[in-house]
């Protein structure tokens, strides 16, 4: 075994633990000194973007270093779009989005190249509306509302909206790929310290969305292919892991040195998209549709119980708007950031349960 094989056993061996800083730290030591392959590089910039450990010009510098195929490269670039998004850095979207046009347009690669591709187009969506809208994101605000999550934390970044009887800014903490399951269950260890480092970085007195569950909801991924795969009831699977992420959630909240104004979980969008070929074996499209349906009713009951509100997501595109095309969503998974125009009618608040 070769020492860098000897190393990246090392390194996938703290994340495994759970030990994410430690590793960035002895990844960070060893780019130092030599260049490092895809598999490695990519734990340290997955680390860097769910925990901001490493400032965006250090990325910049240890690619340069990294021996990368084009591909390998706009895979890498991904995380640092996402970050340009967050922060509205127009001149870096620009440069990343010409540089990998034809990356966004090919449609071959294995699993990580095609999330990596979904990134892009998502963000270069979102860009899009941002840039045709500027109204939407100048105007002044009462208070930051932080979305903590997956991709769908990023669609409000920097739009102002009503909220709660406030004006509020939502600003993003993005985990790429977190789900509710990640934090209920510890596993891999790596989730709950991308989560408090997250929360670390909250402003004080701010709101925030958990934008949480829709992978654990999707037919290939997450609860329903699980518990047919397992024998299970996805009714009973499906409880079991939104009430042990909301208790884990709620006793991270419990540790910090700081006020929230308070805590919404936000649900999972009505899916447009197709199921075929995605389905576990001899389910249906009905019943997975009935099983989103009824996880958004879980996630609400649970989030409730917590003390939290719920963003109602679920009836709202079910409702008004089923299609791919309407003007409540940016993709066929995604919201809109106009959605977010209208979020308080499908504000959902534990307050009316007192």
């Amino acid at each position: 075994m070769s020492n860098i094989d000897i190393f990246a056993e090392r390194i996938e061996a703290l994340v495994r633990e759970g030990q994410v800083l430690e590793a960035h730290k002895a990844i960070s030591r060893h780019m130092a000194k030599q260049k490092l392959p895809l598999k490695i590089f990519g734990i340290w910039m997955e680390i860097a973007e769910a925990t901001g450990c490493t400032p965006l010009a250090a990325i910049k510098t240890a690619m340069k270093r990294a021996p990368l195929s084009p591909a390998d490269k706009a895979v890498l670039d991904s995380y640092l779009f996402v970050d340009a998004w967050v922060r509205f850095d127009t001149q870096m979207l620009q440069l990343l989005m010409t540089q990998h046009q034809d990356f966004t347009l090919a449609e071959d690669g294995d699993i990580t190249v095609r999330i990596c591709r979904i990134y892009f187009k998502f963000c270069i969506r979102l860009l899009n509306y941002r840039l045709q809208n500027p109204e939407e994101y100048s105007s002044g605000f009462d208070e930051q509302l932080v979305f903590i999550g997956e991709s769908h934390a990023l669609v409000p970044a920097g739009k102002v909206f009503p909220w709660r009887g406030k004006s509020v800014q939502a600003s993003t903490a993005p985990i790429r790929g977190i789900k509710m399951f990640h934090l209920g269950n510890a596993a891999p260890p790596k989730w709950k310290p991308y989560f408090r480092e997250k929360l670390a970085t909250l402003p004080d007195g701010c709101g925030i969305v958990l934008a949480i569950g829709e992978i654990d909801c999707r037919p290939d991924e997450g609860v329903f292919p699980t518990a047919h795969q397992m024998g299970l009831s996805p009714a009973a699977l499906l409880d079991k892991t939104v009430r042990e992420f909301v208790a884990a959630a709620s006793a991270e909240f419990g540790k910090l040195d700081k006020k929230l104004s308070g805590v919404t979980l936000m649900g999972t969008p009505f899916p447009v998209y197709t199921t075929e070929g995605r389905l576990p074996a001899n389910t249906t499209h009905a019943e997975f549709m009935q099983f989103v349906a009824g996880a958004n009713g879980v996630m609400r009951d649970h989030a409730l119980q917590a003390g939290w509100d719920f963003l109602d997501v679920h009836t709202a595109t079910s409702e008004n708007a089923k299609a791919a095309d309407s003007p409540l969503r940016i993709d066929e998974t995604h919201l809109s950031p106009a959605f977010y125009d209208q979020a308080n009618r499908w504000l959902v608040s534990s307050q009316l349960n007192d």
